[in-house]
C-alpha cells in the first residue's frame, strides 16, 4: 500500500510540475518568433515619445515581469522601474494590483513614464522592456 501511495504522490508532484510549466510557456507568456518579434520591435519605437501607458497585472507563473504594457493592440512584458520620487506611487500600483487580481478584475492602469526598447527577454525567452515608471497619468 505504501509504494501506491508514494507512486501516487510522485505523479502528482510531476504533473503539478508539468502544468506549471505549461502555463508559465503558453497561456501567460506571449513568446514571439524572430519575424513577430522584429514586427513588434519596430512597432514600438511608435512609442518612443509617449509618456502615458496604459498596464495591466498579470503575473506569470515563472521569471517574467508582472506587469505587460500595451502598444498599439498588444500587450508585451515590462519591469516596471519606478523613479526614487515615484516610490509611494509605485507601492500603490502594486497594493491595488494584488487586490484587483485577487477579486479577479482584469483592471487596467495609466502608468506615466518612459519605454526603453532594449529588446530584453525574460526567463521564458519572451520579449519584454523597461519602464521608467513616474507615477499615473494625470486626471485618473
Amino acid at each position: 500500500m505504501g509504494n501506491i501511495f508514494s507512486t501516487w504522490i510522485k505523479t502528482c508532484a510531476f504533473l503539478a510540475t508539468a502544468l506549471a510549466l505549461q502555463h508559465c510557456s503558453s497561456q501567460n507568456v506571449n513568446i514571439l518568433s524572430k519575424e513577430r518579434e522584429a514586427s513588434f520591435a519596430e512597432k514600438a519605437k511608435k512609442f518612443k515619445d509617449q509618456t502615458c501607458f496604459d498596464a495591466r497585472y498579470n503575473p506569470p507563473a515563472c521569471d517574467c515581469p508582472q506587469f505587460e504594457i500595451k502598444l498599439g493592440g498588444e500587450w508585451a512584458r515590462a519591469e516596471i522601474e519606478p523613479s526614487s520620487k515615484a516610490l509611494d506611487a509605485f507601492n500603490t500600483l502594486l497594493s491595488n494590483a494584488e487586490s484587483d487580481i485577487r477579486e479577479k478584475k482584469n483592471a487596467v492602469y495609466k502608468l506615466s513614464g518612459k519605454l526603453s526598447f532594449s529588446k530584453k527577454r525574460c526567463a521564458s525567452n519572451a520579449l519584454c522592456f523597461d519602464f521608467d515608471f513616474e507615477g499615473f497619468c494625470e486626471g485618473l
